[in-house]
């Protein structure tokens, strides 16, 4: 289910990493826990209901990469379909796709802290002081959680499929990628009122967004392969990125 290549990246600096290591071993899923000061968590998606996801970690001072960490800390297994992770308030929040949850774990030892529930298809999440924004496809909405409590207090609407988000000052901006359809907005949530004020017209199936050193967002729109669903046909629309001037 997963449209970021955002875990790609991240397996190539990993696979990088080893080479220029000498070829070092990945350690097994029963090796120790790593200490974790300097590094890259990986997040690996696993097979849809299989229930396989994990977090591997990438130590950057030695290359060497420890899988399974969130299993090998706490007990028990991560869930089905991990989807994306962000780290905020030294936590770490791992959003877990088809098992409907947010697992939040301390970001210095990956212990177990709670587990947020309440969600029907979540997907990405940001944070800003002591609040969290999650994206959720199903019901087409933002959860908003209490930081302090791991609580959702409101939800938001959005376009369909609501997917990566970026915070500029009070304002949150939310991609809206069509979810099993289509859609070309930009979701604008204003974070004093809580409340969508509007909508920005991309290209089609918007998935990313990202603000640039220049105050530029920038938003990569993936295109659409049209109702026959095969790429390199007459009906295909083209991907396109897109430039919001703040």
């Amino acid at each position: 289910m997963k449209k970021t290549n955002l875990t790609l990246v991240a397996i190539i600096l990993a696979s990088f990493t080893i080479l220029l290591s000498s070829c070092k071993e990945d350690k097994d899923d029963k090796s120790p826990v790593p200490n974790i000061t300097n590094g890259v968590f990986i997040v690996n998606e696993g097979s849809f209901g299989s229930g396989n996801s994990s977090v591997s970690y990438l130590s950057l001072a030695n290359g060497v990469i420890t899988n399974n960490l969130f299993e090998n800390v706490n007990g028990f297994p991560l869930g089905d379909i991990a989807q994306s992770m962000m780290l905020h308030n030294n936590k770490g929040f791992i959003i877990v796709n088809n098992s409907q949850k947010v697992e939040v774990v301390n970001s210095n030892d990956f212990t177990s802290q709670h587990t947020i529930g309440g969600l029907q298809g979540p997907r990405y999440m940001v944070g800003k002081g002591n609040k969290g924004y999650i994206s959720d496809w199903f019901s087409n909405s933002i959860a908003v959680v209490e930081l302090n409590s791991n609580t959702i207090s409101k939800n938001i609407s959005t376009g369909n499929g609501p997917e990566q988000m970026a915070i500029v000052e009070n304002v949150l901006f939310v991609t809206n990628v069509g979810g099993f359809g289509n859609d070309s907005t930009v979701s604008v949530i204003n974070l004093l009122t809580v409340a969508n004020v509007g909508t920005i017209q991309v290209g089609i199936n918007p998935n990313s967004i990202q603000l640039d050193a220049n105050g530029k967002l920038w938003v990569l729109c993936g295109g659409s392969t049209g109702p026959d669903y095969i790429g390199g046909t007459a009906d295909d629309i083209a991907g396109s990125l897109w430039k919001i001037n703040l």
